[in-house]
């Protein structure tokens, strides 16, 4: 049909030329078509057509006035006329990708110009739009070239591969952008494509920014070894003499607003590799250097992240003898530190047991057995080869007698059935619960234990520890990462062989069962409840100095917490730091008022504090600042003052009775008086109590109080003579806890004790 088609318009058109008189000069014409097809001349027009496009296509490219709608158009017209071949599309689309990316950069550009923030915010806004559309657009056409490559053009890969990482990064996509500039490298036809690709994967960059954006996984460049001195580097308040106080106190805000998106952005952020997702970070592979990571990535997505040995993250930790080259690494769960894969299921259940054994001896253990019951047998290396940290506090015993050391004497039985391993103490110190838990913070079996030991006086207690539960992984992930390892292994090493790899040889569950028995606590003399330890606590602070509004940090002073003082303050002065999950001793060594040091303040200024052990990590808005208080030994024999004792022993049936009247003295005063001393010690002496005793029983019995909780403790007592708390007396006395700067919860306290 398409051939009788071609007669008729052939003959049509002969006829039309013969009744026009123009018959010769078309039969010419036909005849000069067939001849300049069949000698070339029509493809070198067709090819010098062409060329001339794509020389038009670079010009308008190089010119200094781009006009990125006509040089699409060009672009455009490349494609619609000269692709032939699935080579000339992918260069169609590269010279599109091109120009947008011409765009983006002309944008980005104008934006690290010194004055492009004086130019009003629409126009700013309007920027942003054009160059987030001018990176879409640039992504669009990769990946339209992406999808036609093929075997004829693998030239282009490492070239595609590589625009598109780069515009991943600019999305923020640093994960899937350094996996994809991997997969470029081995396909680099020349130093400039690998030298691209490197960049893209590396996170080393000579840029004072947290992270190399335009390369590596997003992390904090591995050339910042302490994230705590770098964020007080970039967050430093620049103290300007020529500026009027008013300004300087605005950059100071400011500066301490920095600083706390700063530490949350870097140390609380996804710069840090530990604090990203676990199931992400889970397993890392290592090579030796950029030169031997080329390819190696995992489809899977079940080992995420390759690192050169040269470029590991900063914050994590590995065992001694490691990291090493071409190795598979599993992430503590607790903590950040990576375990080589081969052994981590062990380490972990072991280090499990040691904490477990560890806690147990710290709440008074008098008999700890552990019992295999699957797996691994045990081993007393295993199970005491840590550091209890209370030497000298037990005594531990053998078959012979009382023996003192870190290693106790242990007895090891096997059969057929079973294996396990006995150790005996004497503990001496008062049960404890240690504030450095790892595995017993997560495990609600072992939380209730600690209250039920701490609080009811457990006296036995059996826990299960399984490998299978310390490392929280099943066997189906184990088989996908052992497929995705040997796939890294095989692109790094030629000489590799998974019959003789032993990675994942000890993947097998080991159980142990461990069983405690306890030292009764009312045999511990100096034992303390939880609850009389936080009412300790609570009688160590003062009156409140200053509830912190904002923290900065200037070179030379460190961290200064700025707010309003409640109370008079010197240096020197000792006070107990809260924050929200912290609590410790503190020192006042510097009050900055007016940018001056100053020796004191007064309640109602303004000021900044330098305290001594503060740091960015252990305070924020709202870390209030306590006096510490002290108390007092007998009045007639030394009026020094002297901290409060840590951790009292408890009262023996003796003492309790010498404290019963030191109570009775307190019924009517709340101090004591030279007639209640007299009587005291007379009361001492029949009891046989000696004075150091009895000067720590008063102290931990007598209340002592500030001038200004004295007057509140007065007018309370006046105001609620007839034992009737209305609600007028309420208001009137919060009007004058208020006046006298004391917080709720110590009028709370004083009023507790009125009845002294």
């Amino acid at each position: 049909m398409s051939i009788l088609k071609g007669i008729l318009k052939t003959a049509k058109e002969l006829y039309q030329a013969d009744s026009n008189g123009q018959l010769e000069e078309y039969v010419g014409g036909k005849i000069s078509n067939v001849i300049n097809k069949y000698d070339g001349t029509e493809e070198r027009e067709w090819e010098q057509a062409k060329e001339n496009k794509l020389d038009s296509i670079r010009i308008q490219l190089d010119s200094k006035h781009f006009d990125n709608d006509r040089c699409q158009k060009s672009i455009d017209e490349y494609i619609n006329n000269y692709v032939r071949t699935n080579n000339d599309l992918i260069d169609g689309y590269f010279w599109k990708y091109l120009a947008w990316d011409k765009v983006a950069s002309a944008i980005d550009e104008a934006k690290h110009e010194d004055n492009y923030y004086q130019i009003p915010e629409a126009i700013r806004d309007e920027d942003d739009q054009k160059e987030t559309e001018a990176h879409h657009q640039c992504l669009e056409n990769i990946n339209n070239a992406i999808e036609v490559l093929d075997e004829d053009t693998i030239e282009w890969a490492c070239l595609l591969y590589s625009a598109k990482s780069a515009q991943l990064h600019w999305f923020g996509e640093h994960v899937e952008a350094t996996r994809l500039a991997i997969q470029a490298l081995p396909f680099a036809c020349n130093e400039d494509e690998k030298a691209w690709a490197k960049s893209l994967i590396t996170g080393k960059t000579e840029e004072n920014t947290y992270c190399n954006t335009h390369g590596g996984y997003g992390l904090l460049k591995p050339s910042i070894t302490n994230p705590l001195e770098f964020i007080e580097e970039i967050s430093d308040f620049p103290y300007d003499p020529d500026a009027t106080l008013e300004e300087n106190e605005d950059v100071m805000e400011i500066s301490g607003e920095h600083l706390k998106r700063s530490i949350e952005n870097v140390l609380h952020g996804q710069y840090l590799f530990a604090n990203r997702p676990y199931h992400d970070r889970q397993f890392i592979f290592t090579v030796r250097d950029l030169d031997h990571i080329g390819g190696c990535y995992d489809e899977t997505d079940n080992i995420r992240y390759v690192f050169p040995l040269d470029e590991l993250p900063i914050g994590i930790t590995f065992p001694v003898g490691h990291p090493q080259a071409n190795t598979l690494y599993y992430a503590h769960p607790l903590r950040p530190m990576y375990l080589p894969f081969e052994n981590a299921q062990l380490l972990l259940f072991y280090e499990k047991v040691q904490e477990v054994c560890r806690l147990f001896q710290c709440l008074g253990a008098t008999s700890i057995t552990t019992r295999c019951l699957k797996g691994n047998k045990i081993s007393q290396d295993i199970v005491s080869n840590y550091d209890l940290g209370i030497n000298g506090e037990y005594k531990i015993i053998n078959a012979s007698g009382n023996y003192t050391g870190k290693r106790s004497y242990s007895e090891n039985k096997e059969n057929r059935n079973e294996m396990f391993l006995t150790q005996t103490f004497s503990p001496q110190k008062a049960p404890y619960c240690p504030d450095d838990l790892l595995w017993a913070k997560d495990d609600p079996e072992l939380q209730t234990f600690i209250h039920q030991r701490l609080e009811g006086g457990l006296l036995e207690f059996t826990k299960k520890v399984s490998s299978l539960e310390t490392s929280n992984i099943s066997q189906n992930q184990v088989n996908d990462v052992k497929v995705a390892f040997q796939n890294l292994m095989a692109n790094v090493s030629a000489n590799y062989s998974a019959s003789t790899d032993s990675t994942f040889s000890q993947i097998t569950e080991t159980e142990w069962e461990i069983s405690v028995q306890f030292k009764p606590l009312e045999e511990f003399q100096d034992y303390l409840s939880p609850q009389e330890l936080k009412a300790q606590a609570e009688a160590r602070k003062g009156e409140l100095l200053m509830e912190t509004d904002y923290f900065f940090y200037t070179t030379g002073r460190g961290i200064v917490l700025h707010g309003t003082l409640q109370a008079d303050i010197k240096l020197g002065d000792e006070v107990i730091v809260c924050g929200k999950d912290t609590e410790f001793d503190s020192k006042i060594e510097g009050i900055i008022m007016f940018f001056k040091m100053l020796p004191e303040g007064e309640a109602k200024d303004k000021a900044g504090l330098c305290l001594t052990g503060v740091t960015a990590l252990n305070i924020q808005e709202g870390t209030k600042i306590y006096r510490k208080r002290k108390t007092s030994l007998f009045p007639t024999q030394n009026n020094s003052p002297m901290a409060m004792q840590a951790i009292p022993k408890r009262l023996s049936p003796e003492e309790e009775k010498y404290k019963e009247e030191i109570l009775f003295c307190l019924e009517d005063n709340s101090i004591i008086t030279e007639e209640d001393r007299r009587y005291l010690e007379r009361k001492r002496k029949k009891l046989g109590i000696d004075e150091a005793r009895a000067l720590e029983i008063e102290q931990q019995t007598v209340p002592t109080f500030t001038d200004n909780e004295k007057e509140y403790l007065e007018i309370f007592k006046e105001l609620t003579a007839n034992g009737t708390v209305t609600d007028r007396i309420r208001r009137l006395l919060e009007r004058e806890r208020e006046t006298l700067n004391i917080t709720k919860e110590r009028a709370i306290e004083i009023e507790q004790m009125s009845n002294f």
